[in-house]
């Protein structure tokens, strides 16, 4: 069948039909493949959950990433970033990313949990993953700012926290 289709120049010889809800559907394979990723990191050992946990993972300078809950309170988020850009600052090194795409029972069911709020990834080939499906789910949603209590896949992390190391050193 792709061989008939090359021999013909591989043109669309009929109208394309584009489903309504193609972007949605997007979204939602997205958001579960970053929930999966989540749980993947968790199940090898790469993910911790919890605020004190998410911590002392931030103090040690184990976290790559950092996943808070978007329908989770934003004094948590806001102590943990604000703590992990100063550990950053003072080291010279790099802050984590933070990605705020899932809900907390989405984060909960990655950790095997109801509800988390907080979540940590270490270094590793699923942090990149994680953060490059977080990547691509910023530029479908809104920020989580224009929605601050809207649970689901419309919450994002800041533009710059979703570049992965090696994009913000070549930025």
């Amino acid at each position: 069948m792709i061989l008939r289709a090359l021999s013909r120049g591989g043109a669309v010889t009929g109208p394309v039909e584009v489903p309504a809800d193609l972007i949605d559907r997007i979204i939602r394979g997205l958001t579960h493949r970053l929930a999966n990723l989540v749980g993947l990191a968790r199940r090898a050992g790469e993910a911790v959950c919890g605020f004190e946990t998410v911590r002392g993972w931030v103090r040690d300078g184990k976290a790559v990433v950092l996943l808070s809950a978007c329908d989770g309170a934003p004094d948590g988020k806001r102590k943990i970033v604000g703590m992990a850009r100063a550990i950053a600052e003072q080291t010279g090194g790099e802050p984590p990313v933070v990605v705020d795409h899932l809900i907390g029972a989405q984060l909960g069911h990655a950790f095997g949990r109801d509800h988390v709020v907080h979540a940590a990834i270490g270094a590793g080939g699923l942090a990149e993953r994680i953060t490059r499906t977080a990547c691509k789910l910023s530029g479908l949603t809104t920020p989580a700012s224009a929605t601050p209590q809207t649970p689901g896949p419309g919450a994002r992390a800041a533009e710059p926290d979703l570049l992965s190391r090696d994009d913000r050193r070549n930025a």
